[in-house]
């Protein structure tokens, strides 16, 4: 099975789209997960702030939207310091290495791309958690979805390989939207993932994906889930730039068929600084 958490790092910080690495720094920063409030919500999905490893940080580093908690909670992460205003390096280190055993942080820490995605939808969909907030099994999946627990089970790990390739496919689904990726931005994708040391298997899978025509319809009929339906929103977002009108299009086209509201598109919107 191919690491589609590298993949996914690679593509987030800018393999697809020149205006990813910008997304993620608002991702991360005060109008995304360092927003107020985003602490007590972690806490609350991880359960009181005891889902251990990532999870503990990330809880503690957006407690209140502290100054500097980011930076700190990505420097212990990345095993030195703080990492310097969230720099291309550590965001590289976080999403590209985290998710493949990377950093020294164990099972939690390994979603790191993946844990992006799922917190700005959880955080985009609180208004619509309600009751769903107080149930363990519901908390438990939601952790499992926005890769802040290892799966336990071989149907959890059946589970997260699923959303992994689907996001990748949904991002590349994405990349096509105002046209076919040629050689020239296919190479480009290729290079972004060599630099982060991705595997032959890894390339191979993105070699095969990149040039095939778009197929959004087998997109949406994978996502059988509101957090899932608003992680490949969001990924899909770090892929365009959604400044023709062909993109445009699409990512209105998405939205309806994964039947999200615009609320929660307007908060995912405003979290990338869009």
């Amino acid at each position: 099975m191919i690491n589609t958490g590298s993949i996914i790092g690679a593509l987030m910080e800018g393999g697809l789209n020149s205006a990813g690495g910008a997304r993620l720094q608002n991702a991360l920063g005060p109008r995304g997960l360092g927003q107020d409030g985003m602490g007590d919500l972690l806490g609350n999905i991880l359960g009181g702030g005891e889902g251990g490893d990532l999870g503990n940080m990330l809880s503690n580093a957006l407690d209140g939207g502290k100054s500097g908690g980011l930076d700190d909670m990505l420097g212990s992460v990345l095993g030195g310091g703080r990492s310097e205003g969230l720099g291309s390096a550590a965001l590289g280190g976080l999403l590209g290495g985290l998710f493949g055993g990377g950093g020294g942080m164990g099972g939690a820490a390994k979603g790191g791309a993946m844990a992006v995605l799922g917190m700005l939808a959880i955080n985009a969909l609180k208004g619509y958690l309600g009751d769903k907030a107080g149930d363990p099994a519901q908390l438990s999946n939601m952790q499992l979805l926005a890769g802040l627990r290892e799966p336990e089970t071989n149907r959890e790990r059946q589970q997260v390989e699923d959303l992994g390739l689907l996001t990748v496919d949904a991002m590349i689904n994405a990349a096509k939207a105002d046209g076919e990726v040629d050689e020239q931005e296919m190479q480009k994708i290729i290079g972004r993932l060599q630099e982060s040391d991705a595997d032959e298997s890894e390339l191979d899978y993105l070699r095969k994906a990149l040039p095939g025509p778009m197929d959004t319809n087998a997109i949406v009929s994978r996502v059988d889930d509101p957090q899932v339906a608003a992680q490949v929103y969001t990924a899909s977002l770090f892929a365009i730039s959604v400044d023709t009108d062909a993109e445009r299009i699409y990512i209105n086209d998405l939205a309806h068929r994964l039947g999200l509201p615009q609320d929660v598109r307007d908060e995912i919107h405003a979290a990338l600084g869009l």
